[in-house]
């Protein structure tokens, strides 16, 4: 699809646009439904001093109009997108710039999903003493004036460097989740490549070699938000022997991804098997880190997968008999029933439960699948948060009006583990005991007001 036009938006704070891309994330961002429109994001910094931003867009969620009967009909849409500039204790190191850019294409049948790129340039302080950037982006459908966005951290160098893609359809990989089994490729830069002639491969092609590291797929859970107890942080072994050796090769002229010309840059292949992988370079460190997930993946469809994240609400007893039952799919009908014996309203139930659940492993996977993380769980047991605060380096989920005595506020905080990414943990309080009981006791009552 081409960029029909595209223009730097003015710098100034107090401007309409700009307040309103500050504004978004803070409108029940984690809600699914609440949202008419379902785009993802990804980004790369494929220049020193440029990063190129990736957009997803799911066609059938947007609108066509014609102005008269003999024109196409066409969507219409406008990007707004702030950038902040942030140290490396996550305070700003210079004011927002914003950016935006009009763009549409008419109607093309069978054809569900459309990528797009955008190019940010990081001119003064953007790219001077900044260790990675914020950016906060809002999407909106001209034609019925609806509008989603979202807010990634981009750190600079290394994690934004490579590109990963699948090399058939040309299409990043957004949330940096790879389907197992399946083919996947990731562009790196050409200064972790050598030129070499075919009498130099063996003197020198070392340099050109990358390791693929592997871990096995996480199952620990969180403990409830009274408890103060953290999950170990995943780690992959750091030894230079460790892992499959993979070739980079020079992609040829033609190599697009999602419109975007990378013909000339170097490519590393793989096959993706499950659970986090790593790919990582053998002469400088250069790193990118992956997760091979099912097919499905956000939802949870496996009986094995239904059964274990039913674990927030099922006690020790019943959970251990779930999972050793000689008929799983049986053993949790009748445990959703033992919740409401109405089985329209156990169907109910179990839709907004599994919804949570999907919804946890769209906005909170990292290594980790989201339903597994401390923001899964209180997502999942508490429902998304009607308002969301965000800081550099936390986010404070409001449930309820915030000068209510009664309102129910959990702060999770950003942390940095090595490899790990999106990793946010809770403040967790003996105080929340009394909440998560009651909640947890609605659920098991089938009282939960279901979506």
């Amino acid at each position: 699809m081409a960029i029909v036009s595209a223009g730097l938006a003015i710098l100034l704070a107090g401007c309409g646009g700009s307040v309103r891309v500050l504004e978004q994330s803070s409108r029940r961002p984690y809600d699914w439904e609440s949202h008419a429109m379902h785009p993802r994001a990804v980004w790369h910094q494929f220049h020193n001093d440029s990063l190129r931003f990736f957009l997803e867009l799911p066609l059938a969620e947007m609108l066509y109009t014609r102005e008269a009967s003999s024109d196409p009909f066409r969507y219409s849409a406008h990007l707004d997108l702030a950038i902040e500039p942030r140290l490396a204790d996550g305070r700003r190191a210079g004011a927002p710039h914003y950016y935006n850019w009009d763009f549409g294409d008419t109607a093309i049948s069978a054809k569900p999903l459309d990528w797009l790129h955008f190019d940010v340039p990081l001119l003064g302080e953007l790219g001077d003493h900044a260790n990675f950037w914020t950016a906060t982006w809002v999407l909106t459908d001209e034609n019925r004036d609806v509008e989603t966005g979202g807010e990634d951290w981009i750190e600079g160098g290394a994690s934004h460097a490579v590109l990963a893609f699948e090399p058939e359809t040309g299409r990043p990989l957004f949330d940096a989740t790879i389907t197992m089994g399946e083919h996947a490729a990731m562009l790196v830069p050409s200064t972790t490549v050598q030129l070499q002639t075919a009498n130099e491969l063996d003197e020198i092609g070392s340099f050109n070699r990358w390791r693929l590291d592997g871990l096995a797929p996480a199952t620990k859970l969180p403990a409830p938000p009274y408890v103060r107890r953290q999950l170990s942080a995943l780690a992959f072994a750091d030894s230079s022997q460790a892992g499959v050796v993979l070739a980079a090769e020079y992609a040829d002229d033609s190599l697009l991804i999602a419109g975007a010309n990378y013909g000339g840059w170097p490519v590393v292949r793989w096959t993706a098997a499950a659970g986090p992988q790593r790919v990582r370079h053998a002469g400088t460190n250069l790193r990118a880190v992956f997760v091979g997930r099912a097919g499905h993946f956000p939802q949870v469809r496996d009986v094995d997968e239904l059964i274990a994240s039913a674990r927030y609400i099922a006690t020790r007893p019943e959970f251990k008999l779930l999972e050793n039952a000689p008929h799983p799919k049986l053993a949790l009908d009748k445990f959703w029933l033992a919740c409401d014996p109405d089985s329209d309203d156990a169907r109910a139930l179990i839709r907004t439960y599994y919804k949570r659940v999907r919804e946890a492993n769209t906005y909170f996977s990292g290594l980790r699948d989201g339903w597994r993380t401390d923001r899964g769980l209180v997502h999942i047991i508490f429902g998304p948060p009607g308002r969301v605060r965000r800081g550099g380096s936390y986010e404070t989920w409001i449930y309820g009006d915030e000068t209510n005595i009664n309102a129910i506020i959990f702060q999770f905080r950003r942390r940095y583990r090595g490899d790990e990414f999106n990793v946010f943990e809770l403040d967790r309080s003996v105080s929340y005991r009394a909440s998560w009981d009651a909640r947890v006791k609605n659920w098991r009552n089938g009282r939960i007001n279901t979506d």
